[in-house]
């Protein structure tokens, strides 16, 4: 995941990039063998001490590596955003970024 967190007048602006493949079951089962399960990221969360900023529940028909951007009110320059991504087949990554 690239993430760029920017603090201006007070409002934090987080770009991300979710580095992902994602497949839905209608690609997988034109393009690969029938074993192969679709795969795609099911939620994206982001955390700023300890409180929730931003929740996404995504389907299988997201753009492969799909980009984001939110913002929150607040933030500190320096301090820390916690992201975290989960696909459907319970793989879970986990990201820290610096707010700028």
């Amino acid at each position: 995941m690239e993430v760029k967190a920017k603090l201006y007048n007070d409002i934090t602006t987080v770009r991300l990039k979710v580095q992902h493949l994602m497949q839905a079951a209608s690609e997988v089962s034109k393009n690969m063998p029938p074993s192969t399960d679709a795969n795609y990221v099911q939620e994206i969360n982001c955390e700023y001490q300890g409180k929730k900023v931003l929740q996404i529940q995504l389907g299988p028909y997201i753009s492969d590596n799909p980009f984001f951007e939110f913002s929150f009110k607040g933030g500190t320059k320096g301090e820390t955003l916690k992201l975290r991504w989960n696909d459907n087949l319970g793989v879970v990554k986990k990201y820290e970024a610096f707010i700028d």
